[in-house]
């Protein structure tokens, strides 16, 4: 009975002691974590009049698209403006960066680039023309529609931008039967891309179930997205721009479209 008394007692001392030694220890711990917190906060307060310096220089939260107003107008904004990225000869001077790099992104690099000739970028492209397979005329608009030499061969790429607007009847159809009968370019070498904020599947209205299905396991309809691969291929693009102005709105652009 003593025994087992005394040994309780000696727990008891022991498990004071390891407390002890405990309180010892994070004391000390949080001495030296208070000092190391002390250290940086004056560290922080000698460069910060640098930091409000760099930050009155960059003004990271000034964004245009956003100070107009405009990032989300389809034809107004977005649709011209990839137009405008997507030509060699543009004002960007960034020759055909973007263009490669798009392709390369939504086409997973099926085309040798330096094979690409004879580029033509057009947008909002009107036309207007008979369907001999559904006996009816049709007229319309290509939000963007890109031509171009491959191997001597001519290629199309039509793309369809859709933010907040509706497909309407025929409308992808129509498109595809364009390019068919007037540029006379084969089944095989017209590729169709649904652009939207989130990657989506056009209507019935506008493409035939068969059409669309066919088109899709031969890898010539895609949907892609504005904050998948239009996002990639811009940031992609980034570290080769060479002038500030550009990338700056690059920048600003990858800032508004994801809140599309």
């Amino acid at each position: 009975m003593h025994d087992s008394i005394f040994e309780l007692h000696q727990y008891k001392f022991f498990f004071k002691k390891f407390r002890d030694f405990e309180y010892i220890h994070l004391q000390d711990r949080l001495q030296r974590e208070l000092g190391c917190i002390i250290d940086l906060f004056s560290k922080y307060e000698k460069i910060k009049p640098d930091l409000s310096k760099l930050y009155l220089m960059q003004a990271p939260n000034y964004n245009i698209f956003t100070t107009l107003k405009i990032g989300h107008y389809e034809a107004r904004v977005h649709t011209p403006f990839l137009a405008h990225l997507f030509r060699p000869n543009e004002t960007h001077l960034q020759g055909r960066l973007f263009f490669n790099n798009f392709l390369n992104e939504v086409f997973d690099s099926k085309f040798k680039l330096n094979n690409i000739s004879a580029i033509n970028i057009a947008e909002e492209y009107s036309f207007e023309f008979f369907d001999n397979k559904k006996n009816k005329d049709y007229k319309g608009q290509i939000d963007i529609l890109v031509r171009f030499k491959y191997n001597n061969e001519y290629f199309a790429v039509i793309i369809e931008n859709k933010i907040y607007h509706q497909d309407t009847e025929d409308q992808l159809y129509k498109y595809y039967r364009f390019v068919q009968e007037i540029f006379k370019i084969s089944e095989d070498k017209i590729f169709m891309l649904y652009l939207k904020p989130n990657r989506g599947a056009p209507e019935v209205k506008s493409l035939e179930d068969n059409i669309y299905l066919n088109l899709k396991r031969e890898g010539l309809f895609k949907e892609i997205s504005y904050k998948m691969e239009v996002q990639s291929f811009l940031s992609k693009s980034l570290p080769a721009i060479t002038s500030n102005p550009v990338k700056n709105i690059i920048h600003q652009y990858l800032k508004t479209i994801q809140n599309l």
